[in-house]
Formats: C-alpha cells, structure tokens, sequence
C-alpha cells in the first residue's frame, strides 16, 4: 500500500528530527557520557515540578551550566529553606515552608 508506505517514511522522518534535536541537547548541555544523560533527564524531570519563584531562583544559580541533581536539590533546598511562612497556632509560632505557592501541612 502505498498510503502506508509515506506514513512509514514519514514516521522514520520525525524520528530521525526528534533524534537529531535530543543530540544537540545534549551537546549544548556539554554531556558526555551515559550517567550525565541520566542527570540531565533526572534534573530536567526536577525541574519540571518546580513552582515559578524556586525555577527562577535555581536558573539565576546555575551561572556555569547546569546542576546534576545533587546540587539540584541542594539549590531547592536553600531555596526553600529561606521562604519560610510563619504560623501562630496557640500563641506559638512554627515556621512552615511554602511548596508550589501552597504552605506544607505539619502534624499537630
């Protein structure tokens, strides 16, 4: 059939583009071997779960390139650690971090 065929072509062609542009992500990211992929994946996947104002915090911090996920972490953590939300719960004030725009829940 040759209707199936050019969608097979077609198919192997977005293939070849989508490989072609993970390849220049990668060389752009300066990888260079099978567990700095993972990183970067890894990092990227973080990455994705991060509210606007932690994003924009880790960006600004990644002046060299970017930070496998060890430093990842590291970079939301001091993050979060300096936005704390305080809280009076009977006359006492507890500190709560604030996650994605939304103040963490403690146990009484």
């Amino acid at each position: 059939m040759i209707g199936d065929e050019t969608a097979r072509r077609d198919l192997y062609v977005i293939w070849q583009s989508c490989l072609e542009l993970f390849l220049y992500y990668l060389d752009s990211r300066k990888v260079v071997s099978k567990n700095d992929v993972i990183d970067l994946l890894v990092a990227d996947r973080i990455m994705q779960t991060l509210s606007g104002e932690c994003l924009g915090h880790v960006l600004s911090s990644e002046a060299q390139g970017w930070f496998k996920p060890d430093q990842l972490t590291d970079a939301i953590d001091v993050y979060l650690n300096s936005h704390f939300n305080v809280d009076s719960n009977d006359g006492k004030t507890q500190p709560r971090p604030i996650i994605r725009g939304i103040p963490a829940v403690q146990d009484p």
